[in-house]
């Protein structure tokens, strides 16, 4: 909660102080920034160098490692998926990871039946594609299949924390289908295939009534599974009110909604492994942009899965590290939620926090700009000196203030490369 008052203080402060094109402190700034600066490699698929083995260290003493990325990166994935791999020797066992529980489960038992093959067979199928968030992006499986390799655990290796994608409606009636016992439960699945096949956005656009309507059909079955996935389906149905055709919700009331999900996704499944072990769970995430830093939605008034973790972490005598990876030349694939393009579009890739230009005026430019170059080189910068020094450093934008606050480090990835999307298998 602090580091979140020092981002506010730290806007008040930006805008009070006038942007200087030369600063007095901007060469201690820079000192610090040489003196916590690493490099980083990936080659056929493996992370290596200096602040790889820096990562790690972090990692053992935290219980919890976060990560926040840009996504559609084929980097971001298989640098997450070398990095749990060396973590598991530290007692990572879980990766929290951006979609819902249904599709975890989905993904580990594809995973279970014949590894990264099966998972791919299966997200290419009629069934399956786009069916779980996120893992329609080949690299962003093939991080899944690692992962779920290196747990060592045959379920619960992966945690889904947010609500089931709208895409996988198909893949939920195919489950329900499985379930069903009677004539009435099967006509209800034909007749909702139906729908979905005339409006793949379906589950954006039924009512809820139509919903509890429809689960009401499969409460006979008085199955776990079954009640679960319907209350998840009925849940995503409610996040996704603001898309639907007749708008249900505000933007603000399903992000608020959809984050104190993920809260409450995870402390199910932190108390069941406390449970069955009796010991904490060091937990891997991955979430983009700020889910995974400690701070405040402002727009919509949320407190980030971030914060709670953090404080979580804090409250039970353990810590929180959290890393923000993104690009800074090179392309990446939209996922829908950029602004003014649809998912599946190739961008070229700038940083979110700022020109990369050497020659503008301080203030005026990405505070690391001075520190890149154009080798092949990922940089890892250790953002906790900064933050111990920030007050001096008046030239800071906003958007450095955030980053600086939010995380505690950032790896800048040079030429990138989008992510590749799965059609569907002939």
């Amino acid at each position: 909660m602090f580091r979140v008052l020092l981002a506010i203080i730290g806007g008040a402060i930006s805008a009070t102080y006038p942007v200087m094109a030369q600063d007095t402190n901007y060469e201690e700034f820079k000192q610090i920034v040489q003196e916590n600066s690493y490099t980083l490699a990936l080659n056929d698929g493996q992370a290596s160098g200096a602040g790889f083995d820096w990562l790690i260290e972090q990692g053992a003493e935290a219980q919890y490692f976060l990560i926040g990325e840009r996504h559609g990166l084929a980097e971001i994935p298989t640098i997450s998926a070398s990095l749990f791999e060396a973590l598991v020797e530290q007692g990572y066992r879980h990766a929290a990871l951006e979609f819902g529980p249904f599709g975890a489960r989905l993904a580990e038992e594809k995973l279970k039946q014949g590894g990264y093959n099966a998972l791919e067979k299966y997200l290419t199928s009629q069934d399956g594609l786009g069916s779980i968030a996120f893992l329609d992006w080949r690299e962003e499986s093939e991080m899944a299949a690692r992962i779920y390799a290196a747990s060592g655990l045959k379920h619960g290796a992966l945690w889904g924390l947010d609500q089931e994608f709208f895409i996988g409606f198909r893949a939920h009636l195919a489950f329900l289908e499985k379930k069903a016992k009677t004539k009435k439960q099967l006509r209800a699945i034909v007749t909702m295939r139906e729908r979905l096949d005339a409006d793949p956005k379906l589950l954006l656009n039924i009512t809820p009534k139509e919903l509890e309507t429809f689960s009401h059909v499969f409460a006979p079955l008085n199955d776990s599974e079954v009640d679960e996935l319907l209350r998840q389906i009925i849940f995503s149905n409610y996040i996704y009110g603001p898309w639907a055709a007749q708008k249900r919700i505000s933007y603000a009331e399903s992000n608020i909604r959809r984050e104190d999900n993920m809260k409450d996704n995870f402390v199910a499944l932190e108390r069941a492994w406390r449970i069955k072990t009796g010991k904490p769970p060091k937990v891997f995430f991955k979430f983009g942009g700020f889910h995974s830093a400690p701070s405040f939605d402002l727009q919509n008034g949320r407190i980030m899965l971030g914060t709670f973790i953090e404080a979580y972490a804090r409250a039970n005598g353990h810590s929180a590290f959290n890393l923000f990876m993104e690009c800074y030349s090179g392309a990446r694939l939209t996922s829908g939620q950029d602004a003014g393009s649809s998912a599946g579009e190739d961008h070229s890739c700038s940083s979110y926090f700022g020109e990369i230009d050497a020659d503008a005026p301080v203030g005026d430019r990405h505070m690391l700009s001075e520190f890149l170059d154009e080798s092949d080189k990922f940089i890892l910068f250790d953002l906790r000196p900064i933050r111990l020094q920030m007050d001096k450093f008046k030239f800071l934008s906003s958007e450095d203030r955030e980053l600086i606050t939010g995380f505690d480090a950032y790896l800048l990835i040079p030429s990138a490369n989008a992510a590749y999307t799965y059609e569907l298998a002939d």
